[in-house]
């Protein structure tokens, strides 16, 4: 409050992330309950488990080092986060990064002087990348590339950033196609492709002093996309091109990082036997998510019935809105997952729901 913003840093969420996890396990041994977190740990796949009544259990097949574990549950909540999305044709190597890997290429670059990068994209992520480099490496030009005039500003507004409610969660899900269609087309600049104002600002004076001293490192190439990257060991090439006139000009550059975004990782991937075929779609071939984002299912290929819970965090926004896969509405999505789970009688002996 007395520091006068209402964002917090990066750091302060990297603080409370760690302080949080830290917590998971001093709260279960107060409690005196068994919740495991198993890091380093990669999961192989799930196996259904046929029994009487058709597939109520299921097998986390986990592989830690060289041992490798089934871990029985009756729910499996999917959390398998976001993978990086490049252009087509655009493959990462030791010159051409996904923002992603920044801090850990720059690393790479310690003890030298690179003199030019290229930043590709026009989000928060590609601005904080562009900052990033002009600051970290203070003889080097930084080329921002991106279709757009200029960077757009988020909409942080009252009235917009109601839309992360938890209220809204449900006026989303009821809502028809359509509707949901033109919420998400209306309110996507309070997410996607946009750039915190006080960065706009930054970056803008630092801009405009450049050119002022006749020093300018930081450079803008507006209405232009990068047309060709060729990666040719020592530096990487990149063709920009003029979207207005087609006009092109080469830029050689130490590294060019693309900061185009990311998508959900498909969470059917891990389901093995039928259990990805038995998740039910809609009209449209989307994933069937019920309000307490419980997929819906239907019988295997034998018609064997499966009862096992499969529970999604993060694909979910055409069913659940725009917080999907935002930290905003997280503390009560995973409370309504808890009472989905805990809203049947279930025997002691139960198996405890595995999170992925």
């Amino acid at each position: 409050i007395n520091y006068g913003s209402s964002f917090p840093t990066r750091r302060e969420f990297h603080d409370y992330l760690e302080w949080a996890a830290a917590r998971v396990g001093e709260i279960s041994a107060a409690a005196g309950s068994a919740v495991t977190v198993d890091y380093g740990s990669e999961v192989l796949e799930i196996e259904p488990v046929r029994g009487g009544n058709g597939v109520e259990l299921v097998d986390v097949v986990v592989r830690t080092g060289d041992r490798v574990e089934r871990l029985r549950a009756r729910n499996v909540v999917l959390a398998c986060g976001l993978t990086p999305v490049l252009p087509r044709g655009i493959t990462m190597g030791g010159r051409v990064w996904h923002n992603r890997d920044l801090l850990f290429r720059t690393r790479e670059l310690a003890g030298t002087e690179p003199t030019r990068f290229a930043v590709v994209g026009a989000g928060q992520s590609a601005a904080e990348t562009v900052e990033h480099l002009h600051r970290t490496f203070p003889t080097a030009e930084v080329h921002a590339v991106f279709a757009r005039y200029g960077y757009s500003p988020a909409d942080d507004t009252s009235f917009a950033n109601r839309i992360f409610d938890p209220a809204a969660v449900d006026d989303f899900y009821t809502a028809p196609d359509e509707v949901k269609d033109r919420i998400l087309g209306y309110h996507a600049n309070t997410n996607y492709s946009v750039v915190d104002p006080e960065l706009i600002e930054g970056l803008y004076r630092t801009h405009y002093h450049e050119r002022v001293a006749g020093t300018e490192r930081l450079r803008f190439r507006n209405v232009s996309r990068v047309a060709d990257v060729v990666d040719v060991g020592d530096r990487v090439e990149l063709a920009v091109e003029s979207l207005i006139d087609g006009s092109r000009e080469v830029i050689t550059a130490d590294a060019v990082v693309y900061a185009t975004g990311y998508r959900p990782a498909d969470p059917l991937w891990l389901l093995s036997g039928g259990l990805d075929e038995a998740c039910a779609r809609d009209a449209r071939g989307r994933l069937d998510v019920h309000r307490d984002y419980r997929l819906g299912t239907t019988a295997l290929a034998d018609g064997t019935a499966v009862r096992a819970g499969f529970y999604l965090q993060g694909p979910t926004e055409h069913t659940h809105g725009i917080t999907s896969t935002l930290l905003s509405n997280i503390a009560v999505r995973s409370g309504e997952v808890v009472a989905s789970l805990t809203g049947a009688p279930v025997p002691s002996t139960a198996p405890t729901p595995v999170v992925v």
